[in-house]
């Protein structure tokens, strides 16, 4: 007979090839809602007579470095709100979502999930994996992404860079946990304990950091 030990192991394995699962699951409805989804979701975005917050290609750039497309979101995943009354959107940021917006700009929109990707390009290609790895994670609660206010877009803003959108300063902002390899994107970098050793955690998407 099986003793309790070797029960528990084998539980262990189907436990994990379990969550492997539901990860890989998780990661193809994401591609499917991204690919699906992006475009209809421009109609959903209001327009009046006040506030322009239209993420038409020919526009400026809008809720940069926001998960999504400009201010389209990604339905379930990080869904963008639009405030009529003062013009500003409430959506959603990750450390991948802002360095893939910047790869963007950096190859003309040329890059991999970009506006005019090059064919078989693998340009941007880590920027887009590691976004969607970050969402993912938020999804199983070990949050790699946090909400933040764009704008305001008044009827003849300009969008978000009044130079150059790749050299805009993008930073997680205090509390947010970041992967530990990117502390360098918070403000004042990652909390230290007292002898000035960064503060580390676990959850189910490896080693982070809070930003302080």
């Amino acid at each position: 007979m099986l003793n309790a030990n070797v029960i528990c192991h084998i539980w262990q394995k189907k436990a994990i090839v379990l969550i492997k699962s539901v990860y890989i699951f998780t990661y193809i409805l994401f591609v499917v809602f991204t690919c699906l989804f992006n475009t209809s979701c421009l109609s959903r975005i209001p327009s009046n007579e006040r506030c322009n917050f239209s993420s038409a290609f020919s526009e400026p750039e809008r809720c940069f470095g926001g998960i999504g497309d400009r201010c389209k979101g990604v339905p379930i995943i990080a869904p963008m709100y639009f405030n009529e009354y003062n013009c500003t959107v409430s959506g959603y940021m990750s450390i991948g979502s802002m360095l893939h917006d910047k790869c963007c700009i950096r190859t003309l929109n040329t890059g991999y999930k970009c506006a005019f990707p090059d064919e078989k390009t693998s340009k941007c290609r880590e920027e887009w994996d590691k976004a969607v790895r970050d969402s993912l994670c938020s999804v199983f609660s070990a949050k790699r992404q946090w909400v933040v206010t764009f704008g305001p877009y008044p009827i003849d803003n300009e969008g978000d860079c009044s130079a150059d959108c790749a050299t805009l300063s993008l930073r997680a902002p205090s509390g947010a946990a970041v992967d530990l390899a990117d502390q360098i994107y918070c403000e004042n970098g990652c909390i230290k304990s007292k002898n000035g050793e960064v503060i580390s955690h676990e959850d189910f998407c490896g080693t982070y950091c809070i930003c302080q």
